[in-house]
């Protein structure tokens, strides 16, 4: 698959209205489009997966402005591509979320989450409400 880096403007988006399904007040996704292809996902097929670069700076600068609320991490495209594997984004994502104190849910088909099983055992200890990967 083709793999391109871009910039991007915003890495998190409200969520509104109020999500029932995962009780997330916000959404993020490191990558743009996904890899899996899966028939049934909202995701769109386009054989070019876009890492959004500037990720973290971008990410830094909005959680400034955001109070704590559950981000949830790969709501539409996969947060554990392929390309995970080199440029470790997620894992950067996460480390830097829960150094803000903001809890997460981690939307995956890969098993490379468990590569991230310190950051997410250290999420979970910090709420009381568990981590679920799904």
């Amino acid at each position: 698959m083709p793999i391109k880096e871009i910039e991007c403007q915003q890495i998190i988006r409200k969520i509104t209205p109020h999500d029932t399904l995962f009780s997330g007040s916000y959404a993020l996704d490191p990558y743009q489009n996904c890899a899996f292809a899966c028939s049934y996902c909202d995701s769109a097929y386009d054989p070019t997966i876009y890492v959004k670069s500037n990720a973290i700076t971008i990410l830094q600068q909005e959680l400034q402005t955001i109070k704590p609320a559950r981000i949830i991490v790969g709501s539409v495209h996969d947060p554990y591509q392929p390309i995970e594997k080199s440029t470790k984004l997620t894992r950067k994502i996460l480390q830097t979320l829960t150094n803000a104190g903001f809890p997460i849910h981690v939307l995956t088909k890969s098993p490379l989450i468990f590569r991230d099983i310190d950051i997410l055992k250290k999420i979970q200890k910090t709420w009381s409400q568990s981590v679920s990967c799904q």
